[in-house]
């Protein structure tokens, strides 16, 4: 007579605790991977909020405001020192402001800031309409202003600190140039309506270098899993999909991130429309 071996029942890989159960649940691990990669992402955002640089921006008026129309059959007469215009007379409003975070001082100006209208038209009157705060000291210098070139100065512009110009000319240029080197700023940056939002170079450069960083490291561990290791051909094709799409996800992440943020922000201190 033979007797039955008694096989003990399988176990598995049953979780033994609500712990166990929820250690393994495939979900918790899903929330947990998108809230690591969204908590690094904020922290490199703010990271780059923090950071003190210097950005001198301007804006213009959509379209300049024509005073006197030549041609046209009127009464209203324009005299400039005694002389009598005959060309058109227009007007546009220019603002110039600080968007960065470290302020601006003249003595940080390396070479004289000049605004120029494009074409070249004589400017008859420019003044300064309105300034965020009366220690900014903002100035305007006609010494070339029959050539259509205005010099800039001011004291000090600090974080949101600018100037609101009106500039009164000949002719119906629509165009305004602003030059000049700043220490540790690149060009001058003219706004335009809508928000034009740019990375600097630094951060492109980042934001690659991370999201590279990041899929070489979801790389490794795609390559150290055991399913990498059924099949030479998938585990390449797993391990190339995981690098892939951890960088592109991360990148793009920050790249939004940053965008948003440069659109809430980048605006002047004075709006036109309110003037």
């Amino acid at each position: 007579m033979t007797e039955d071996a008694t096989v003990p029942p399988q176990q598995g890989d049953a979780p033994t605790s609500a712990l166990d159960y929820f250690a393994r649940h495939p979900l918790v691990g899903l929330i947990g991977t998108i809230a690591g990669i969204v908590g690094v992402v904020v922290t490199l955002i703010v990271f780059f909020i923090s950071q003190r640089s210097r950005e001198i921006c301007y804006m213009v008026s959509a379209s300049p405001t024509t005073i006197v129309r030549a041609g046209q059959s009127s009464d209203l007469r324009v005299h400039y020192k005694d002389k009598e215009l005959t060309s058109d007379v227009s007007s546009i409003q220019i603002v110039i402001w600080n968007n960065g975070k470290e302020s601006v001082k003249g003595a940080n100006i390396l070479s004289a800031v000049s605004l120029q209208l494009l074409p070249r038209s004589a400017i008859l009157e420019a003044r300064v309409k309105k300034v965020t705060r009366s220690l900014v000291g903002f100035e305007i210098f006609n010494a070339n202003a029959s050539s259509g070139i205005l010099g800039l100065s001011w004291n000090i512009l600090e974080s949101g600190d600018g100037a609101l110009l009106e500039v009164i000319y000949t002719g119906t240029s629509e165009k305004v140039a602003i030059d000049g080197a700043i220490e540790d700023m690149p060009a001058v940056r003219q706004v335009f309506f809508g928000n034009d939002v740019r990375f600097t170079i630094r951060e492109v450069v980042f934001m690659s270098l991370f999201g590279l960083a990041a899929g070489v490291l979801a790389a490794m561990k795609q390559y150290r899993s055991k399913s990498a290791a059924l099949n030479i051909t998938a585990a390449r094709i797993n391990v190339a999909m995981a690098f892939l799409m951890t960088s592109a996800c991360i990148s793009g992440l920050l790249a939004v991130g940053l965008l948003v943020f440069a659109a809430l922000t980048l605006h002047p201190p004075f709006s036109f429309r309110a003037l």
